[in-house]
């Protein structure tokens, strides 16, 4: 079964993530592939993108980071006064070469970036999901009912 995972873009960035991960000969997850761009913004892009998963898991935040909830362009804490593009945290150790070499069997030519990495990590919970694997919060939730799914 196929698993989809997707790390919607942005108002800073605008980058939209996919990626897929099936069940490799030896029962476990394998990265299919990942794409990452600009054109997979609207609805109708990314679900042609994303073809006829078993599952589609979407990485999205719990809450807002500053600068899109932030209405006053003068707060020189997340709009510097340079006009570049305002910072909300990072996970510098997450997204090194050395952490992609933690995913195993990702398709050679791959490119490390956070929005590649965190479309995997959807597509994986969505696989682990698929195979009765992952876990609900609440955790009283049925696969039906709305519930955030962790591994």
């Amino acid at each position: 079964m196929l698993a989809a995972g997707v790390d919607l873009g942005g108002r800073t960035t605008g980058t939209t993530a996919a990626a897929w991960v099936e069940v490799s000969g030896d029962g476990a997850p394998r990265v299919r592939s990942v794409v990452a761009d600009r054109s997979l913004r609207g609805d109708r892009e990314l679900c042609d993108r994303l073809g006829q998963p078993a599952v589609v898991a979407i990485d999205a935040p719990l809450s807002l980071p500053h600068p899109v909830v932030r209405n006053d362009p003068t707060c020189r804490d997340w709009f510097p006064s340079d006009g570049s593009v305002p910072s909300y945290g990072t996970r510098t150790e997450l997204e090194s070469p050395s952490a992609w070499a933690e995913v195993e069997a990702v398709p050679p030519g791959v490119k490390v970036d956070r929005d590649r990495l965190d479309s995997v990590a959807a597509a994986f919970v969505g696989w682990l999901w698929l195979n009765g694997r992952a876990r609900p919060v609440p955790h009283d939730a049925s696969p039906g009912s709305p519930a955030i799914w962790i591994p």
